[in-house]
């Protein structure tokens, strides 16, 4: 360790849990358990940090491991100390931070107590005609129901049976027992490619499932049966229900970048020109 990091490790207190020992009020003023330049980590700093452990020895290795990471912190901190470049205004930055997150603070109270989070779907239909455009799809979507079948199955004839009559109930029935994987959710919205993602390649492709409707496909051992209910290619307009979560998000958004414009218009009008809040541009 280089002579300018003095660094004092305390081990003595790391041998006494909390419990077993009070200090007297010079001990805690005098002793800590680190120091790297000017900086300590005192008793306090760690009051309560290992009274978890299990045993005596346990509580050693906590509070070790904690100081020795304090240590590294500390370590890091003087040498990025050591290069910060010369217009470097650390005291802004800090105002900044600070200011920052006392406005977060205000403005989430504010939201809290004054913003409209009622969103109607007759608002979100509005906003969806006025905006489709922007939400063009990045990639095709499709709801289907999918099920993968070993072809050697005994019952193999009971589900294509199920299957050819739609039934989705009787169809989830016999996969959770038979079927190697299933889908049977068709509500849902998804990425054509997850789909095209669970059956091989060489026998389910895009152009496939713009025919929609139900339909086989077979290789040496599986059978996958795949009915496209609905299909929206790529860079079409995706259809409502799959962005209506989006939308209202949107709309929400909005309302509170409005609440905060309106509360700052507010307190403007209030002490514009007054003794504390002056422009001195003409």
């Amino acid at each position: 360790m280089k002579s300018s990091f003095v660094i004092i490790f305390s081990t003595a207190y790391l041998l006494i849990t909390p419990a077993c020992k009070k200090f007297s009020s010079q001990e805690e003023t005098s002793n800590h358990l680190a120091k790297v330049g000017d900086k300590f980590l005192s008793y306090n700093d760690i009051e309560g940090y290992a009274s978890g452990a299990n045993s005596p020895q346990d509580s050693i290795a906590i509070l070790k491991g904690y100081v020795n990471s304090w240590i590294k912190d500390q370590l890091l901190v003087r040498e990025a100390e050591q290069h910060i470049s010369e217009d470097f205004n650390i005291e802004k930055l800090v105002q900044d931070y600070k200011s920052s997150l006392i406005l977060y603070n205000y403005v989430e109270e504010l939201v809290a107590k004054e913003l409209d989070t009622i969103v109607t779907d007759a608002q979100v239909e509005e906003y969806y005609q006025n905006n489709k455009q922007q939400y063009i799809l990045s990639e095709s979507i499709v709801k289907y129901q999918y099920a993968k079948l070993n072809k050697d199955l005994k019952s193999l004839k009971e589900f294509e049976k199920r299957w050819k009559n739609e039934d989705s109930k009787a169809i989830a029935d016999f996969c959770v027992k038979s079927c190697d994987f299933y889908q049977m959710t068709e509500d849902f919205w998804k990425p054509a490619s997850e789909l095209l993602a669970i059956v091989p390649s060489s026998q389910l492709k895009e152009s496939d499932l713009k025919k929609q409707g139900s339909m086989v496909k077979t290789d040496k051992d599986y059978k996958y049966y795949v009915k496209v209910i609905d299909f929206v290619g790529k860079e079409d307009v995706p259809p409502l229900e799959y962005i209506k979560g989006k939308i209202a998000s949107v709309i929400l958004n909005d309302r509170k970048q409005e609440l905060i414009k309106r509360k700052k218009q507010i307190l403007f009008d209030k002490f514009y020109n007054t003794s504390n809040v002056q422009s001195f541009i003409e």
